[in-house]
């Protein structure tokens, strides 16, 4: 049981060091949303995280359904293309949770968000989009739609994540730390002798008695 607990919060250790030292760089290094357009993205995609694509329309056509082996819904992707071509091909794709929240954002031709990448990039998901032989681009980005980056959040679970870990390097260096000379000491000292064979005192000797 003890084992099982230590293993899940390695896990969330992990889990919150990445997360949350992915999200914080991210927050540090996009103050504000940077523009382009459905063109641009596939010409010569930005690398900032969080975008405010322009331009563009939902192509709700090409709905891709993802679930998980239980059934359940993981979401709903659509491509966006571009407003005044929506037969070309697409480079970034938007995420909803239904598909009336897609046709609420095939309503609009500005999407902001931020960019799936690292823990948040599930490659099963990409798997399973790319099967669906719709016309994207090889390197198709995935929209969070309507997120943005929250500084606070993400230095929160990031020093969660720190300080689950210090517990655990204290918890496992107890252990490792135990001193060595204790037991060296214990091995070292002679057997006690036994009260039933021991003597406190010499016995007088009996002399025997000379004949004259």
């Amino acid at each position: 049981m003890r084992f099982l607990f230590n293993l899940f919060l390695v896990l969330v250790c992990v889990a919150f060091v990445w997360g949350g030292g992915g999200n914080t760089y991210v927050a540090l290094t996009n103050t504000k949303p940077t523009a382009v357009t459905c063109t641009e993205l596939l010409n010569n995609p930005p690398s900032a995280k969080w975008l405010e694509i322009r331009e563009c329309t939902v192509n709700i056509d090409d709905i891709v359904e993802v679930k998980y082996k239980s059934g359940t819904v993981e979401g709903y992707y659509a491509p966006l293309v571009p407003t005044l071509r929506p037969g070309s091909q697409s480079a970034v794709l938007v995420k909803a949770e239904s598909i009336k929240e897609l046709r609420k954002l095939a309503q609009a031709h500005e999407f902001s968000g931020i960019v799936q990448f690292g823990i948040e990039s599930d490659d099963s998901v990409r798997e399973i989009i790319e099967n669906a032989h719709l016309n994207l681009s090889k390197k198709f980005l995935i929209l969070d739609a309507g997120e943005k980056p929250e500084l606070a959040v993400s230095m929160t679970m990031l020093s969660m994540g720190l300080l689950i870990g210090w517990y655990l390097w204290r918890k496992v260096s107890k252990v490792t730390d135990k001193p060595a000379g204790v037991e060296s000491a214990e091995a070292s000292l002679p057997p006690m002798a036994s009260p039933s064979t021991s003597k406190t005192k010499s016995e007088p000797e009996v002399l025997e008695p000379v004949s004259r």
